[in-house]
């Protein structure tokens, strides 16, 4: 069961509508404008901008409003660089479990699937809950897949390119070599800022 607060599900739409671009870079957003546009109270749309904020998808402004940052080349190749760092990391957790600790044979199959969006984010909430690692996993949903998922579906060129770097990523989990866990992760998200469409 995957429930939302009120807050969490103004956030997910505000979030789609600012990745997508609905909302565009610079619109400022009042409490009242959010309240009339999806008939919720100010208290959810109080935590969904404390968390869009901490996204740096907004900036609060004086006189209590806030102004969309929007998607720009740079927030989305800092976003995957961090992601970059945050899944080299739970890679590495893998490849130090003892060998019958953890069944990577699930990552395997997620690579080996037909190349889709939905395909790619299963590999990666795979790759993070195996980790064994609660607070690679929390901070993975928490700041990582609400993204990753809106940049995959709507900014995206092609799939295929970076799509075949996950089983490089799973081969190197089973090599249990960091050095090259990081590179592979590193080179699948380059491979995807490649594929991203800007302006």
């Amino acid at each position: 069961m995957n429930y939302q607060t009120a807050g969490e599900q103004v956030a997910n739409i505000l979030r789609e509508k600012i990745l997508s671009g609905e909302i565009p870079d610079k619109t400022k957003l009042t409490q009242n404008w959010i309240s009339s546009q999806l008939c919720v109270s100010r208290i959810p749309i109080r935590e969904a901008l404390h968390r869009l904020e901490f996204e740096c998808l907004i900036e609060r402004l004086d006189n209590r409003h806030t102004r969309v940052l929007g998607v720009s080349e740079d927030m989305i190749i800092s976003r995957f660089r961090f992601l970059a760092a945050l899944e080299s990391e739970a890679a590495i957790c893998i490849s130090k479990l003892k060998d019958n600790s953890v069944d990577i044979s699930q990552l395997r199959k997620c690579a080996s699937a037909k190349a889709s969006p939905e395909n790619e984010l299963l590999f990666h909430k795979k790759l993070f809950q195996l980790s064994g690692d609660r607070f690679l996993n929390h901070v993975y949903l928490l700041m990582g897949e609400p993204v990753l998922e809106i940049l995959l579906k709507n900014w995206r060129n092609s799939v295929d390119s970076a799509f075949s770097h996950l089983a490089e990523i799973v081969s190197e989990i089973e090599q249990r070599d960091e050095s090259k866990i990081h590179l592979v992760v590193k080179r699948y998200y380059h491979t995807l800022q490649l594929e991203m469409r800007f302006g």
